[in-house]
């Protein structure tokens, strides 16, 4: 009991300064191409990415289940990165999986995200070898791993592009919409809790990417302008002595099911709605080999958030 009773309050003081540290770290918004990054290459952070665009207030989860949506926000974002000529790897981890469910997502759709995050992983790693052949889709247990350090040892990454676990705009205004306001008070400290630990665990992600010497972008906040991508860089400090226990870094249930994912590719390959998204935007098409939906905006779209303004 008392060595629990310790670690925890340890972890909850490694919690703390990380946090505190993050509030001090020196940022600036940049362009990654034109001023920051050139031609250099740099790691994307799948669970980053999904959550960043299973947040489109278009994408819907809940009741519904628009699988063919979201894995067309995943190519459009990874299409606005490939047209400005950036050079770049996207790496999944088995341990963040939980980390691509929206904050705001209930825990009935839990499993739907994660069969998302499986199906998306598997249809990049299919199509995009055959397109792109310079961009790495890579999975890793965690970033603690034996193969993710040897990955990083044989790879040149410039910096990491990465969510720092900033609240998600509009959560409140879609649970008005949906809920009756004495569940909403009910379930108001448990949001909390949601994003406290969102943020804890993805800026001591970004800790433990700084203490391996690379710096980080916000993918939350990006914004696309013309031929330029503009996010905001953290640099990483010199003094970097925070000492991690296991018991802070958010370590989840691996949920996969390969069958499920691969009748689910199969399905909406086979549908005559995805034929007509074919044909609505032929250069996502030819991007990953799939699914644009019809009624798709621009895109500037998707993540225009400055992480930084919000709490």
């Amino acid at each position: 009991m008392a060595g629990n009773t310790t670690t925890g309050h340890a972890g909850g003081d490694a919690t703390a300064r990380i946090l505190e540290w993050y509030s001090r770290l020196y940022s600036r918004r940049v362009d990654l191409v034109g001023d920051f990054a050139g031609s250099e290459r740099f790691l994307v952070h799948g669970e980053s990415l999904l959550l960043q665009c299973f947040s489109d207030r278009q994408l819907d989860f809940d009741p519904g289940y628009q699988l063919l949506h979201a894995s067309y926000a995943v190519e459009k974002f990874l299409y606005g990165l490939v047209s400005r000529r950036c050079n770049f790897h996207i790496a999944f981890f088995d341990d963040d999986q939980d980390l691509c469910v929206p904050q705001g997502a209930s825990p009935a759709t839990r499993e739907k995200y994660l069969l998302a995050r499986a199906a998306i992983i598997r249809h990049l790693q299919v199509n995009l070898q055959t397109s792109h052949s310079d961009i790495e889709v890579n999975r890793f247990s965690s970033t603690s791993s034996d193969t993710f350090a040897d990955y990083l040892r044989s790879t040149d990454i410039y910096f990491v592009l990465c969510h720092d676990g900033a609240s998600v705009k509009d959560l409140r205004k879609r649970a008005l919409l949906q809920k009756e306001l004495d569940v909403l008070q009910d379930e108001e400290a448990s949001l909390n809790d949601r994003q406290k630990t969102y943020k804890s665990s993805f800026r001591t992600l970004i800790y433990g990417f700084m203490q391996r010497g690379y710096s980080t972008a916000l993918i939350n906040g990006l914004e696309w302008q013309d031929t330029k991508v503009i996010t905001t860089i953290l640099e990483h400090s010199r003094k970097m002595d925070i000492v991690i226990p296991v018991s802070v870094i958010l370590v989840l249930a691996i949920y996969e099911d390969l069958s499920i994912t691969l009748y689910c590719l199969l399905f909406y390959s086979k549908t005559a709605s995805y034929e007509r998204f074919r044909r609505t935007n032929k250069q996502c098409h030819n991007f990953a080999g799939a699914t644009v939906p019809a009624n798709s905006n621009s895109d500037t779209e998707i993540c225009r958030a400055d992480p930084r303004d919000q709490s």
